[in-house]
Formats: structure tokens, C-alpha cells, sequence
């Protein structure tokens, strides 16, 4: 998903100003082995895959960051929860720090809502389940505006977006779990 590899890379490079790719390199490596240390205080099973710029398509600043299709879907979702919990412990120095832990916040209530629920929703549910998904929507959007015009390209919009309100809409409207 774009939106894991987007908020790491934009947090490590807006963390060390003047990032170069060798940098970000390093930056992933250490992130990842906070990730191997989370999961396994989980006790969960990690991607034996490091983090690195190929998988997580930085192989330039231009190039618009994104996840290998490398990590299956559960390794994306473990990920997914242990990037809300990393960037969390991280200190909030501007607003787009806030932002993208509001941003993973949201998206990861929105997993968790999905995850956790059977087939239906209590109309309470589906209103919280669906409001998650559009505040991650309006933090992302809101980082791809901020970050318009930076040499360092981060956040792209995607189609899926559009498709995510739509569904969104659907869940508090027939309060069916999708998943």
C-alpha cells in the first residue's frame, strides 16, 4: 500500500533534513529492525523481507514511494499497526508530524473496525467504522497538499482513494463489513 511506504519515507525524511537515498537506505534498515523487535514482542510473525528503498520504491526522489507486492497482505497489515504504534512514540515537531499520525491512526481504526466485526455493523459501528476511513482520507489528502511543489515527491493520490469513499459511503449506509 502507498500509503505505508508514504508516511515512513515522508517521516524520515521531514525527522533528517538534507536526506540523501543513502540516508533513507539506512533509516529504513533501522526502522525495520523496530519492526522485527514489535512483532516479535507480539509475537507475531515478521516479514523476513527488509525494509530497503527497492521495496519501498524510492529508488529516486522523484519516484513516488510505494510497497512491493514482495510483502503479503497480513505482513502489510502487521506493518500497517506498527507504523501507527512507531510513529506514535515519535516526537510531534510540525504539523505534518500530527498529521501522519493522524493519518495511520485513522487507517489502522479502520482495519482494526473491519477486522474485529462480523459481517454487519450496529448503525454505531458503521458511522465509526466509516468515519475512520474518511478522516485517513482527509489526512492523506491533506499531506499530499502540504507536500505539493517539495522536491522530495511522497504522497501520490490514487484511484483506490475514490473508490475507498465510495465504499466508505456503502459501509454507513448498508452497514455491511466489506471485508
Amino acid at each position: 500500500m502507498c500509503a505505508i511506504a508514504a508516511l515512513l519515507t515522508d517521516h524520515l525524511d521531514k525527522k533528517n533534513p538534507g536526506l540523501t537515498l543513502v540516508g533513507l537506505e539506512k533509516g529504513l534498515l533501522l526502522a525495520y529492525r523496530h519492526y522485527r523487535s514489535w512483532c516479535k514482542q507480539r509475537g507475531i510473525p515478521a516479514s523476513s523481507l527488509r525494509f530497503n528503498l527497492n521495496r519501498f520504491g524510492r529508488e529516486s526522489w522523484i519516484a513516488m514511494p510505494e510497497l512491493s507486492t514482495q510483502y503479503k497482505a497480513s505482513t502489510v497489515k502487521y506493518m500497517q499497526y506498527w507504523l501507527a504504534d512507531f510513529l506514535k512514540e515519535e516526537p510531534i515537531v510540525d504539523e505534518s508530524s500530527h498529521d501522519r499520525r493522524c493519518c495511520i491512526y485513522a487507517l489502522t481504526m479502520y482495519q482494526y473496525m473491519l477486522d474485529t466485526h462480523g459481517e454487519w455493523f450496529t448503525e454505531e459501528e458503521a458511522k465509526s467504522t466509516a468515519q475512520y476511513g474518511f478522516d485517513f482520507l482527509l489526512f492523506y489528502q491533506r499531506l499530499a497538499v502540504q507536500s505539493r511543489g517539495e522536491a522530495k515527491t511522497n504522497y501520490k493520490i490514487v484511484p483506490n482513494f475514490h473508490y475507498m469513499f465510495h465504499h466508505l459511503e456503502y459501509i454507513e449506509r448498508t452497514k455491511r463489513n466489506v471485508r
